[in-house]
């Protein structure tokens, strides 16, 4: 496994960035970055287990990412009573990309959170992500009509390049309407719910900024960016077969991940030797069967290459995977957390080098062959998967 090491436009290191707390529990605010956001990580047992066990498909899995997507928000909201004031004071609009947005409910979890039902509006948007650049291919399929009217808006997606997001803002920006008296000078609160990358949130931003500059005379745009669990790095798979494109898989390597979530990892060895953190989401969400099938593909592979494999090459598929066995990796995980309180981080950063004291092959093949054996039989379950 290698990871992408371009570093974002606008941040010169990752070492830049840091967590803060919010005095909101599980919420952490995300500084050192030069955003006209408000970046905010969100962690919850519902964020956690999803993002560590890809057994979870189905319904199992659109309830749980759901409930991770109603806490980021009544987070939020507690943190920024405008942002509360605003989803209260009228609809909210949510905007949902077909297919894998579904799988977040989020219109569920607004009205959850409010009390009263949303707008909720499609998009289509298709990619090609066989070159070097992201290309849009289809987004003919739009139903938005009314989505700027409103005082807040609600956009739940996983984020891989924020491509995505970055057409819908120009598709909303391109049909834009007249806004009713009342709205004209009230803020539009735009909020992100994400499971996204560290290179999503340049685009993200960039797509924040269009949209103020296209509703500048209009009214104020206030954008919000709630990430769960943590902003992840792409993996690069030219690197690794040569393909080339653009990969979307997420891996932790290089990322800034909430203490709280690196010590649900620990207690889930394998899942820092995934093949990606999400995986794909529509798939868990809508076909159950295909992601089985490509997760226990991978798995497979990967427990025969090192069962099969001499001690030295044993050691270095252990060092290629996320966990925090090489090259610092343990202190660069710790390196966001400095201004957390120490109650908070120190746990877990001992946790981590009690994790790389004892990591063997022998320890992992185990947990290889535990999550095979979890694999296979949440895939021949009856139904959803696991509930």
């Amino acid at each position: 496994m290698s990871v992408q090491e371009k570093e974002p436009e606008k941040f010169s290191t990752l070492d830049s960035l840091s967590l803060s707390v919010t005095g909101v529990s599980g919420l952490y605010a995300l500084e050192g970055h030069s955003y006209e956001l408000d970046v905010f990580i969100s962690t919850s047992d519902f964020g956690c287990s999803l993002l560590t066990s890809p057994e979870i498909v189905g319904s199992a899995y659109q309830s749980m990412l759901r409930r991770a997507v109603q806490v980021g928000l009544e987070s939020l909201c507690e943190f920024k009573p405008d942002v509360r004031t605003s989803m209260s004071d009228t609809s909210v609009d949510v905007l949902y990309f077909l297919r894998g947005g579904l799988n977040f409910g989020t219109h569920v979890a607004v009205e959850e959170l409010t009390g009263r039902p949303s707008r909720v509006h499609f998009l289509s948007v298709s990619r090609d992500l066989s070159g070097v650049e992201v290309r849009i291919v289809d987004d003919a399929y739009r139903r938005i009509d009314g989505i700027s009217s409103g005082n807040s808006l609600v956009i739940a997606d996983i984020a891989a390049t924020g491509s995505t997001i970055n057409r819908a803002i120009d598709i909303i920006v391109e049909q834009r309407e007249s806004l009713p008296e009342c709205a004209a000078s009230t803020p539009w609160q735009v909020v992100f719910v994400l499971i996204a990358t560290v290179e999503s949130l340049p685009v993200i931003a960039a797509a924040t900024d269009k949209l103020r500059a296209a509703f500048a005379t209009a009214r104020p745009v206030r954008a919000s960016v709630v990430v769960l669990e943590g902003l992840f790095r792409l993996h690069d798979p030219g690197a690794v077969d040569g393909r080339g494109g653009i990969g979307t898989d997420f891996v932790r390597r290089n990322g800034i991940m909430t203490p709280d979530y690196l010590a649900a990892c620990l207690q889930t060895p394998s899942s820092l030797f995934e093949g990606c953190v999400i995986y794909d989401g529509g798939q868990r969400g809508f076909s159950p069967a295909d992601h089985f099938a490509a997760v226990a593909e991978y798995w497979d592979g990967l427990e025969r290459r090192m069962r099969n494999a001499g001690k030295d090459e044993q050691r270095k598929l252990i060092e290629a995977s996320d966990a925090p066995v090489a090259d610092g990796r343990a202190e660069a995980y710790a390196v966001p957390w400095a201004s957390l309180p120490a109650e908070t981080s120190e746990p877990v950063v001992r946790a981590m080098a009690e994790f790389a004291a004892g990591v063997d092959h022998a320890t992992i093949l185990t947990a290889f062959e535990r999550r095979l054996a979890l694999l296979r039989s949440a895939g021949t379950l009856e139904g959803e998967g696991r509930q």
